[in-house]
């Protein structure tokens, strides 16, 4: 073999399909899922893409531990593999990674196969697997004495698992283990008090609200659903259960084309505030603070795209509201065709939750009714106090429409809506008129300066610097018009014209960057770090180009310095994070995983602290 092809070369070219097998062996995805996060991947702008690992941490679909841990495997793998290359005949790298992998793919099979095939538990016959999430595995199975089809949940992990998967596992069957409801599954038995830890419940076959939906059903039939299912929530409400996660993929549809609300898992008792339950407060508040820790309240629980404003700022108080606002985006997606907000950045999507106006159904479809947009628009109201404030007002609406009757819901009128828009821009108001007020205050101060002792910059200078900021716009235009040549020779010709104007070379190192001439690139951020060595972005710049020609260690020290001139840059945390992360898998340190999930951590609270400032 040429002594060219390099272990890290292979290790590149292997690492994605190496990694899909492990995490689809280990359950953490399945193989619908990966290939739809690849397209995803492969519609992304060139500069844009990434690792498959990588991906699927940036869209908080796997956890930094598992990733870390997982790409550990990946390597030894690799490494295997690679040796095998060294031995054989072959002197290039096979564009086939199952050339030398038959016995990854037999392993995976056979994996698969052992999870379906030895489970054994009394008085149940498996039948099949009908799915897998994070945490557990849903079989088909037959109750034997009651020769009763069910479906049965079991934890994944079993004997392995923590304390906190147990408990957290109990949770989602305890919390719905007492609700009867035509419309909500029902729990019949629950092992959890040794392994294998596991709960059954009623097997529903039919199909999901999401392929009706994609099916495009009848609006009224999608409508009379969600009729059922609000009344069944309003049902759990006031049993003191919150779902939290509300979706289409968790409602289920059964032959007897009965709505069925599914998946517990996020699932929440809420306080009980009548008189009875005083006497109970230190016990409820016990088990409320141990549910807190399991479910990890306090952080954003439940699907990004479904989540009320309150959720994503990870709020300890919400209650039936938060579901409420679930279903409305569930309507909004009946009515436009879309969701109201969709962004493939964590932190964009929760940003527009809290502080964007959904743009009306009916802009987006003409056939919207008026009625339905605005049941769905109150029920997505950002303040809690705006919305339905029970499920069951929710449901007496949609039916009153399915019915012909005036709902009771008002649409917002043009005053209200522009009332509510100036309360809730009223710091941000205040904000941009106290800088108003201080650069004219400025400007006055150093043209007074400027008359007085001639101090600051002279004629020709200011001249120069207007001159070259017109010439910077110019290189803007260009370079969104993706004339590259032009666009780079404009910004040198700024940069000649005012040869301190910092943002000219940050730009056209962002240029170079995106077209992958990282030495020039770098040569253009260290020019503005020569006029400003306080200067982060430049730094975070730096850092990225480092990445990208894999020196690990120079990434880590520009990142670094980004961080040390802005405490609040969370994406120069993020990025750091994942220097560390690939520094860790190529030298296979352990204390780089650490360090990678503690700025991915920090770079979370930051994020945090941003969506909760007004």
């Amino acid at each position: 073999m040429e002594k060219t092809i390099e272990f890290n070369v292979c290790l590149d070219k292997w690492e994605d399909k190496l990694l899909a097998k492990a995490l689809i062996s280990q359950g953490l995805f399945s193989t619908e899922t990966i290939k739809e996060v690849l397209i995803e991947r492969s519609r992304l702008p060139v500069e844009k893409q990434c690792k498959l690992g990588q991906l699927l941490v940036q869209k908080r679909l796997l956890e930094i531990t598992d990733y870390t841990k997982t790409m550990v495997f990946v390597k030894k793998q690799a490494q295997v593999l690679y040796e095998k290359l060294v031995n054989s005949s072959s002197t290039s790298l096979p564009a086939n990674i199952s050339q030398l992998v038959p016995s990854i793919s037999k392993e995976t099979n056979s994996s698969a196969k052992i999870t379906q095939t030895s489970i054994s538990i009394p008085d149940y016959e498996i039948q099949g697997e009908i799915a897998r999430g994070g945490m557990g595995i849903v079989y088909k199975v037959r109750q034997i004495y009651l020769d009763r089809i069910e479906a049965l949940k079991l934890l994944r992990s079993g004997g392995a698992a923590s304390e906190n998967e147990i408990r957290r596992f109990q949770l989602e069957a305890e919390a719905v283990r007492d609700l009867r409801h035509p419309n909500i599954v029902t729990i019949y038995q629950i092992s959890s008090k040794k392994p294998p830890y596991y709960f059954t419940m009623e097997f529903i076959d039919g199909e999901t609200l999401k392929e009706h939906m994609k099916r495009r059903s009848r609006k009224k039939k999608l409508v009379s659903y969600l009729v059922k299912i609000a009344n069944a929530l309003d049902y759990a409400h006031r049993s003191n259960i919150l779902h939290r996660d509300i979706k289409p993929s968790n409602i289920i549809i059964n032959l007897e084309d009965e709505p069925k609300i599914t998946d517990f898992g996020l699932a929440k008792r809420m306080e009980d505030s009548s008189e009875g339950a005083l006497d109970q407060k230190k016990e409820k508040k016990e088990k409320e603070s141990e549910e807190a820790k399991v479910t990890e309240d306090g952080k954003t629980m439940g699907t990004p795209f479904y989540m009320s404003p309150e959720q994503t700022l990870g709020s300890h108080e919400i209650d039936g509201r938060s579901d409420i606002y679930s279903l409305g985006v569930i309507l909004y997606e009946i009515l436009a065709g879309r969701l109201p907000f969709k962004e493939s950045n964590l932190i964009k999507l929760y940003h527009k939750i809290v502080e964007e106006e959904p743009v009306a159904p009916s802009k987006c479809s003409r056939k919207v009714d008026k009625s339905l947009e605005t049941i769905c628009l109150k029920c997505m109201e950002k303040n809690v106090t705006h919305r339905y404030q029970t499920c069951k007002e929710l449901s007496e609406d949609l039916d009153r429409y399915l019915k012909g009757e005036p709902i009771l819901a008002k649409p917002m009128s043009p005053w209200e809506r522009w009332s509510r828009q100036m309360k809730k821009n009223r710091q941000k108001t205040l904000k941009v008129a106290g800088a108003i007020f201080f650069l004219v205050a400025l400007g006055l101060f150093l043209w007074l300066q400027l008359s007085k002792d001639n101090e600051g910059l002279n004629e020709q200078e200011k001249k120069s610097l207007m001159k070259a900021q017109a010439f910077l716009q110019e290189a803007r235009e260009l370079k969104k018009k993706n004339q590259i040549d032009k666009a780079l020779r404009k910004f040198e010709q700024t940069i000649s014209t005012y040869p301190k104007l910092a943002e000219a070379y940050l730009e056209k190192g962002d240029v170079y960057q995106r077209y992958k001439d990282y030495q020039k690139a770098i040569e253009e951020y260290e020019r503005v770090l020569k006029i400003d060595k306080t200067y982060a972005l430049a730094y975070y710049r730096l850092g990225y180009a480092y990445m990208e020609l894999k020196s690990w260690n120079k990434a880590i020290e520009k990142f670094t310095l980004a961080i040390q001139y802005n405490a609040q840059f969370y994406e120069a945390y993020e990025a750091r994070g994942k220097a560390y992360q690939n520094r860790g898998v190529n030298v296979t340190d352990a204390t780089d995983f650490q360090k990678s999930i503690q700025d991915y951590q920090a770079a979370d609270k930051i994020k945090r602290e941003v969506l909760k400032s007004p």
